[in-house]
């Protein structure tokens, strides 16, 4: 994703009330302000976001992918130390408002989710570095994927 579409992006959603999650918050509340937030904080802490769009209590293979890595601890502290969590979640019930669904189809539109789950992984400056759909893969075999992309952080 090229930086170009982070600011129409931006432009697009308008303001609501911000939200951004930590790892054990729980997925991102569907406001327009929280991709703004999030992409704000991935440039100041120099950290990059991973997006998860996820398929809250219908997508098999979120599930799966949520229970073997996301909802780990090892992945939860890799994720706080290092990386700006984004999980989006679309879910059936309980059903989502009129505004949320239009927030939610405006950001499958932006990021061209195609299906559930897909994550994204993005530089502090907008680069795109990774989409995957699901992967049988553990938290540690997913922490050393990422590690393997992510530019060793001073400090560690």
């Amino acid at each position: 994703m090229r930086p170009v579409h982070l600011i129409y992006l931006t432009l697009l959603l308008g303001p609501v009330a911000a939200y951004c999650a930590s790892v054990d918050d729980g997925p991102i509340h569907l406001e327009a302000k929280a991709f703004e937030e999030a992409v704000q904080r991935s440039r100041s802490e120099q950290k990059h976001m991973f997006v998860a769009f996820l398929g809250e209590g219908w997508s098999v293979s979120s599930k799966k992918f949520k229970e073997a890595v996301l909802s780990e601890p090892a992945f939860k502290d890799f994720a706080e130390r290092n990386l700006i969590y984004f999980p989006v979640e679309a879910r059936r019930k309980p059903k989502l408002t009129s505004e949320e669904t239009a927030v939610l189809q405006s950001w499958v539109i932006h990021f061209d989710i195609k299906s559930y789950p897909t994550l994204i992984l993005i530089a502090p400056d907008g680069q795109e570095l990774l989409r995957h759909g699901y992967r049988d893969l553990d938290a540690s075999e997913y922490i050393n994927l990422l590690e393997a992309i992510l530019p060793k952080r001073s400090g560690k």
